[in-house]
């Protein structure tokens, strides 16, 4: 199955679950629903801001999840199970997030879009899109899903004196299943991307960009009080913003560079010695093919 071919949109990106979760015919309905779809989306005002910023937000989103399995596979090792549920939780949750900004429904509205995807929300959102493409996956995301946040508020507020013992044993995800739902969830979003990137085809860049919508890649809101500046994202948006990129699929976001920013940015170069944590190369493709 060449799914490229379905979304118009020669990435070169090597799918690995959606040819074995979905047909043809389905992957191929869902991807002439979107670009129809897409079409009314970029003609709206600052289509073009607001689109770069939301697949630069959801390959982040990406990077997130792949260094949260990478933490919760060294607290295994390391027997820290106190993280796990959290770890796992919120590598589900920032892949959902990372999809959700891609669906077209999802309206921008000033940016708040970036912030307002609460805890209830990303997985009925996902679960939709992905019953489209495998009733089967959409149940088996949504049936993990639920689990790990109900685990996640267990040991926030309950903290049970078993651990992850006793019947809580059978009721969590291995980090094997999370990282394969991540995957998928991915994947689709990989997919999505590309429909968009198609509908993109043959429109100019603007000759003046609006500035407001692409401070959403370097300003971060704490507490909607005061602004945090991210340096390394102000330069990747210079970067951006001076090549004339119109947005694109996840995978032609993404260089080599940025995947060894992002995920350096997370290690403690002063940390060294036998037993130190490193965000080792081999899991920065955990749950997609990052060059």
């Amino acid at each position: 199955m060449d799914i490229s071919a379905i979304t118009g949109t020669d990435s070169g990106f090597d799918y690995y679950w959606l040819p074995r979760l979905s047909a043809d015919h389905k992957l191929e309905s869902l991807c002439s629903s979107l670009k129809q779809r897409f079409r009314a989306s970029v003609n709206e005002p600052e289509a073009h801001e607001q689109w770069l910023v939301r697949t630069y937000c959801a390959v982040k989103y990406l990077f997130a999840a792949t260094a949260m399995l990478s933490a919760a596979k060294y607290s295994r090792e390391k027997g820290v199970r106190i993280v796990q549920p959290y770890l796992q939780y919120y590598a589900l949750f920032n892949t959902s997030r990372a999809l959700i900004l891609l669906i077209p429904e999802q309206t921008w509205r000033g940016g708040n879009l970036l912030d307002d995807v609460t805890h209830s929300k990303a997985p009925n959102v996902v679960e939709g899109m992905l019953r489209c493409i495998s009733l089967d996956f959409a149940a088996d995301f949504r049936l993990a899903y639920d689990r790990s946040l109900a685990l996640r508020e267990y040991f926030s507020y309950k903290f049970p004196a078993e651990g992850l013992n006793g019947e809580l044993a059978g009721k969590c995800c291995t980090i094997e299943d999370t990282t394969r739902l991540c995957s998928g969830v991915a994947e689709v979003a990989q997919m999505v991307s590309e429909c968009l990137e198609t509908a993109f085809v043959g429109r100019s860049v603007p000759i003046q960009l609006v500035e407001d919508p692409l401070r959403r890649f370097f300003e971060y809101s704490v507490r909607s009080r005061s602004f945090v500046t991210d340096d390394e994202d102000y330069y990747r948006l210079g970067r951006i913003v001076k090549k004339s990129e119109k947005p694109c699929s996840l995978i032609g976001m993404v260089t080599e560079g940025m995947v060894e920013d992002y995920f350096g940015s997370w290690t403690d170069p002063s940390a060294t010695g036998p037993g130190a944590y490193d965000l080792a190369i081999e899991d920065w493709t955990l749950i997609f093919p990052f060059p």
